[in-house]
């Protein structure tokens, strides 16, 4: 009868065991599979969004005047926006050091989606070769340094690809992070029914 009961008690310990070692294992797989989640975002963010980076609340709010871009362009000279005074441009601000980056800039250089301005915080001389625009492309697009910060800073840029769609006003009509040519041209299309009317303009 004694061995009886101890082969009950072990049993019954053995379930016991077994339980918690099922408890466990369902834990682990829970947070696996909030990791696969995760991950799975990262991969194949919504459109418009940049893989893998969480960007917090950033740039100049739609309706605010675009400040004049104005620096060193990396070809050589000084280039200032208001020689694109009263046309619609994107101002577009990246890092070497930025992968999405890598993407972005050099598409933009080699495509005509909009009079593009390229702005990083950066010497000239570390742009990548496919950074830097064709010679005499300044009416398609310019690549400005921006070493002390300041035009990032009056765009309120806080990461990159930071980009900002700048109507023929002169106002921002759409801004966000942007990591492919389709990400920027989400942010046009956000930007064709906006029409900033300042005080004292006719709104007709």
């Amino acid at each position: 009868m004694t061995g009886l009961w101890i082969a009950v008690a072990a049993l019954g310990l053995a379930v016991v065991f077994l339980a918690l070692v099922l408890a466990a294992a369902v834990r682990r797989m829970d947070g696996l599979r909030a990791e696969v989640a995760a991950l799975s975002e990262r991969l194949d963010p919504p459109d418009g969004a940049v893989r893998g980076v969480a960007h917090p609340p950033s740039g100049l709010p739609v309706g605010a005047a675009a400040p004049v871009v104005d620096g060193e362009r990396i070809d050589g000279g000084r280039w200032s926006s208001a020689a694109w005074a009263g046309r619609k441009y994107l101002v577009a601000f990246a890092d070497p050091g930025c992968l999405a980056c890598d993407d972005l800039v050099p598409a933009l250089v080699a495509q005509d989606v909009a009079p593009t301005v390229v702005v990083g915080a950066t010497d000239p001389g570390a742009w990548p070769v496919n950074w830097r625009p064709p010679s005499g492309a300044v009416d398609r697009v310019v690549v400005l340094a921006d070493a002390g910060g300041e035009v990032a800073a009056a765009f309120d840029s806080g990461f990159t690809p930071h980009v900002f769609v700048v109507d023929e006003g002169g106002a921002v009509t759409a801004q966000g992070p942007a990591d492919s040519l389709d990400a920027v041209r989400t942010l046009l299309r956000e930007s064709e029914g906006i029409r900033i009317v300042r005080p004292g303009a006719s709104g007709a």
